[in-house]
This record gives C-alpha cells, sequence and structure tokens, in this order.
C-alpha cells in the first residue's frame, strides 16, 4: 500500500508538472481559463490511465504506456494550438525530452539521501520546476526563435529523444535499467542539456548581431536622410529656388 502511494504521488507530481512545462512551451488559442480546463483534463485522464500500472506495480509498462499516451494527446490537442503542426511536434518532443532528463536525474540524486521514494519526488518536482521558470524568465523567446526554425534544429531534438527514450521503451524492468547504467544516463542528460545550453547561447548571440545590424541599418538611413536634407538646404541657400541662377 505504501509503495501504491508513493508511485501515484510521483505520477501525479510528474503529470501535473509536465502539462504545465507543455503549456508553457506552446501557444495556445484558449484564454486561460480554459487552458487550465484542458490541463487539468490531461492531468486527470494521465492519472487514471495508469491507475491500473500502479496497482500491479508495472512501472516498466508505464513508462512504454507514457510515451504512447502523450503522443496520442499530443495529436489530440493541436486543434487548441496556434503554432503548426510540425512546431507543436517540435514542442512535444522537447517537452518529453525534458521530462526523460528530469527523470533521471531526480532518481540518481534521490539514492543519496534517506528515503530516496519520497526524495525522488521532491527532487522531480523542483526540476521541473526550476525548469519552468528558467523558461518563463530567461529562454522563452530564445525557444521561440528555435521552434520558427524546427527545420534546422529537428534532427537534433529527435537524436536527443531517441537516446534518451531508449532507457524506458527497449527495458524488461524499469528500475534495475536506471540503476545499471547509471553512467550513461548520466552522460547522457549532461550532453543534452549542454546542446540546449548552447543552442541557446548561439541563438542569443544572434539576436543581439540581428538588433545591432537592424539598429545599423537605421543609423545608415538616417544619415542618409539628414545628408540629403543638408543638400538641399545648401541648394536653397546658394540659388535661386524661382530661376535657379546663383546666389
Amino acid at each position: 500500500m505504501d509503495s501504491l502511494i508513493i508511485n501515484i504521488l510521483r505520477g501525479s507530481v510528474s503529470c501535473l508538472m509536465y502539462v504545465i512545462l507543455l503549456f508553457t512551451l506552446a501557444q495556445t488559442k484558449l484564454s486561460r481559463n480554459s487552458t487550465v480546463a484542458v490541463a487539468v483534463v490531461v492531468f486527470v485522464a494521465n492519472i487514471l490511465t495508469s491507475l491500473w500500472f500502479y496497482l500491479h506495480g508495472d512501472l516498466t509498462s508505464l513508462s512504454r504506456f507514457t510515451v504512447v499516451l502523450f503522443i496520442v494527446i499530443t495529436l489530440a490537442m493541436k486543434p487548441l494550438m496556434k503554432i503548426s503542426f510540425m512546431r507543436w511536434c517540435f514542442t512535444f518532443l522537447t517537452t518529453f525530452n525534458i521530462a526523460m532528463m528530469i527523470i533521471i536525474l531526480s532518481f540518481h540524486l534521490s539514492r543519496f539521501f534517506p528515503l530516496p521514494q519520497y526524495v525522488h519526488t521532491l527532487f522531480r518536482f523542483g526540476l521541473y520546476l526550476g525548469v519552468i521558470l528558467l523558461f518563463r524568465r530567461f529562454l522563452l523567446p530564445l525557444y521561440r526563435s528555435m521552434v520558427d526554425n524546427w527545420p534546422v534544429f529537428s534532427i537534433l531534438v529527435v537524436v536527443i529523444f531517441l537516446n534518451l527514450s531508449y532507457f524506458f521503451l527497449v527495458t524488461n524492468d524499469i528500475h534495475t535499467t536506471l540503476i545499471t547504467f547509471r553512467w550513461p544516463q548520466l552522460l547522457l542528460v549532461l550532453l543534452s542539456a549542454a546542446t540546449y545550453g548552447t543552442v541557446f547561447y548561439f541563438l542569443k548571440k544572434f539576436a543581439a548581431m540581428h538588433e545591432l545590424e537592424v539598429e545599423n541599418l537605421k543609423i545608415q538611413r538616417e544619415t542618409g536622410r539628414l545628408h540629403a536634407v543638408r543638400l538641399q538646404l545648401e541648394q536653397y541657400a546658394n540659388y535661386d529656388m524661382l530661376t535657379g541662377l546663383p546666389n
């Protein structure tokens, strides 16, 4: 019974924070109240469909089922989004990549503390919250630029998704797999986070360079306009505007 309560608690936290992260990255057509209502429906649907796996203690099958479930939810929610289908798929993959990275990190970090089954949930909540705040305060404009240029970054995001999901899909025991392949998973999470960080860093640099170029063009246009005005004033000063003769 204790393990069931722990699993449901951890699953509820994961699903809730995942939905919040997904709606943070996506652009919906709905009002705030409607967005909250849809998020609640997605959360309830996930918990109810996952309850069977929690009752049977089959977390391995749950990890596979969750991937399929969120793909279905993603397709079903597309009409509610402002962005195109490919941009929405890109956002889904990015959100799922972040979710898998958080699961791996929270699992391994919790093993250094007493009562890891409870600490695991706390770490997962804290990591999700940190990522959401990071996007809201600093990274969201850069991520929007990344989504707008999805053909450039799609292969990168898909490769990260395939590498991370391998540990969740190709396994007979998810708990044993997480323990056995601890260092490869942590290395993969580190590389994935570094990849996203590098992309955001260069997007920020490119945005700053673009703003500087736009400002330079404005200055050049203003300088040209002032030069033209100066020449016209000189014309007025040196020539009679009626006859065209020098003053």
